[in-house]
C-alpha cells in the first residue's frame, strides 16, 4: 500500500475585483494578492517536509456553500499558475477540483459548486476554456520531458527564513544567478515593475546537475516581457560554456559564462 499526502491549493482569483477576503499575511509590505500565492506556497512547503510525493488538489470552479466557503470562478491563467508553484515545490500529482460542475452554471444563489472544468447549462455539459488551457498547456508538459524530468529533482525554491516565498529582486543574487535584469520590453499587468511578479526555483538531479525554474505571476496575453538572466562564473568553475536546455520547448543553448540567457516569459 502506498501513502500519499494530499493538500488543498486553493488560490483565489489573484485578479483585481475578486470578491474574496484577503488572507492575513505576517509581511504587511505584501499586497492582497501576494498574500495568497504566499499562504499557497507555504503550504506546498510544508506538505514537501511530510511526504516527498505529495499531490495538490487545484481549485477549478466557482463555489457558494455559505457559511464555509464561497470561491470566485479562477481563469485559466490562476490554475496554470498555480500548477506551476505547486511543480516548483515538488508536487507529483494533481486534483481538480471540481471537474465537473455540480449545478448550473447561472445557478449562483444556489449553494453548491456551479463551475468546473466541465460546465453545465442546464441542458448539456461542455468544455470550459480552462478544461482547453489544461489540454493544451498542462497536459503536454506533464507527459513531456518536463515532466519526466521535474517528478526527479530536488527542488529548492526561493524561500525566506520563515518558508514564505520570497520576493524577488531585479538585480539580485540568487543561488547560481548573479541577477535578473527586466529589459522593459512591455509593461507587465498588475506589476511595478520591482520583480515582484516573479517567482524562482531551484532544482539538482541525483548528478548534482543544476536547474531553474522561473514562474511569471501574472498572465497577459498583450505582453511577454523579456528578460536576461546572468550566471555567476564562480558557481560553475572551472567551466566557461554552459549548455541551457528548454525543458518545455526540448531545445537548448550554448552560452559562454559571461552571456546572458535571453527569455520571454508570460506562460
Amino acid at each position: 500500500m502506498i501513502q500519499l499526502t494530499f493538500i488543498s491549493g486553493r488560490m483565489h482569483n489573484l485578479s483585481p475585483g475578486s470578491n474574496q477576503d484577503p488572507v492575513t499575511f505576517p509581511y504587511s509590505i505584501w499586497t492582497n494578492e501576494e498574500n495568497r500565492v504566499a499562504i499557497t506556497a507555504l503550504q506546498y512547503s510544508k506538505a514537501k517536509e511530510i511526504d516527498d510525493s505529495f499531490g495538490v488538489s487545484i481549485l477549478c470552479s466557482a463555489q457558494k456553500n455559505p457559511p464555509f466557503a464561497y470561491f470566485s470562478d479562477p481563469p485559466p491563467s490562476t490554475i496554470l499558475y498555480n500548477v506551476n508553484l505547486a511543480l516548483m515545490f515538488g508536487a507529483k500529482y494533481f486534483d481538480l477540483y471540481t471537474y465537473f460542475a455540480r449545478n448550473c452554471e447561472t445557478c449562483v444563489d444556489s449553494p453548491e459548486t456551479y463551475t468546473g472544468m466541465v460546465n453545465y447549462n442546464g441542458r448539456q455539459h461542455y468544455f470550459t476554456n480552462k478544461w482547453y488551457m489544461w489540454r493544451d498547456i498542462v497536459k503536454g508538459r506533464l507527459n513531456g520531458l518536463m515532466g519526466k524530468t521535474i517528478k526527479r529533482l530536488i527542488p529548492q525554491p526561493v524561500v525566506n527564513s520563515d518558508k514564505y516565498l520570497e520576493k524577488i529582486t531585479f538585480g539580485g543574487d540568487y543561488n547560481f544567478i548573479q541577477q535578473i535584469v527586466n529589459t522593459y520590453s512591455c509593461t507587465m499587468q498588475m506589476t511595478d515593475g520591482s520583480g515582484a511578479a516573479f517567482d524562482l526555483g531551484f532544482f539538482t538531479d541525483s548528478l548534482g546537475r543544476d536547474y531553474f525554474m522561473l514562474i511569471s505571476r501574472y498572465y497577459n496575453s498583450e505582453c511577454n516581457p523579456t528578460l536576461e538572466i546572468y550566471f555567476k562564473p564562480s558557481h560553475f568553475q572551472p567551466y566557461r560554456n554552459l549548455n541551457l536546455k528548454n525543458f518545455i520547448t526540448g531545445g537548448s543553448t550554448t552560452k559562454t559564462i559571461n552571456q546572458y540567457l535571453s527569455v520571454s516569459i508570460g506562460k
